[in-house]
């Protein structure tokens, strides 16, 4: 079965194939690395959402090459996948570990609902479950990410997603005034990722210049009241499912008056 192999390597290196019971799994992973600080006029965007918009393109275009395989949508979580085949390690904060590149992943999976007798990708290093449960007990003797939590959304017993910031930027006309408080970036939140351990040797990238034109605050809002056409550019490089004027308006307004009480402070 070089034939999916094949395929798979024409798209990227990142990723393994797994059976398991009646089907089986292709893992992609994507590596990235998190921007440099951004101007202050500007809207705070993780990298990880272009990375995220980049994985699932490639995704899409090698489903596209599996037409003889019956291709169907993973009935199991991406983590649990990770986990099981050992390409990943969980950590305290939720997130999946793959060395060398600690947290700074995106995941994806595609299913084909058969089982297929077919070597794994050799260029991954597999741990064991004695090997996962040793680095999530030295996760639990650091506590770097709970401390370092703004919201609190991790604890020694628990992640509460409830009450992570990526969580509460999906309602940003509910948790308006918390967002603020929390001085929340415009999409996303890494301040756990960046005092993780495994992310320590992960060096920081420059924001493309193309992206921060269109991440001015004033013409983000300006754009997101035009409507989805002028967000064009934006999403595309984080995607069309996050081309949404009323949400994007509305954290956007949070950047402004996030940056005018910086300001004031300064």
């Amino acid at each position: 079965m070089k034939e999916i192999h094949n395929i798979i390597q024409r798209y990227t290196k990142y990723y393994d194939i797994y059976p398991n019971g009646n089907s089986t799994f292709i893992l992609l992973y994507l590596p990235y690395q998190p921007f440099k600080k951004f101007p202050k006029d500007h809207a705070v965007i993780d990298s990880y959402y272009l990375s995220s918009n980049k994985i699932y393109h490639l995704k899409v275009a090698i489903e596209k090459h599996l037409g003889s395989y019956n291709v169907i949508k993973p009935s199991i979580p991406y983590k649990n996948l990770f986990l099981e085949s050992g390409i990943g390690i969980l950590l305290k904060n939720g997130l999946i570990s793959i060395p060398p590149f600690g947290t700074r992943v995106v995941l994806e999976a595609i299913e084909i609902n058969q089982p297929i007798e077919i070597d794994r990708n050799q260029n991954n290093r597999l741990y064991s479950k004695e090997q996962q449960d040793k680095e999530m007990a030295n996760c639990e003797a650091c506590l770097r990410c709970i401390f370092s939590c703004p919201s609190k959304a991790l604890s020694q017993s628990d992640f509460h997603f409830e009450k992570c910031i990526r969580f509460l930027m999906d309602d940003p006309y509910k948790n308006h005034e918390t967002l603020v408080s929390l001085k929340a970036n415009f999409l996303g939140c890494e301040i756990c990722q960046n005092v993780c351990p495994h992310n320590k040797d992960i060096e920081k990238i420059d924001v493309p210049n193309a992206l921060l034109k269109e991440l001015n605050i004033e013409k983000l809002i300006e754009n997101s009241e035009k409507g989805k056409t002028a967000l064009e550019p934006l999403a595309s490089f984080i995607g069309q499912n996050y081309n949404r004027p009323l949400r994007i308006n509305k954290l956007a307004q949070i950047a402004k008056e996030i940056a005018c009480e910086n300001l004031k402070k300064s």
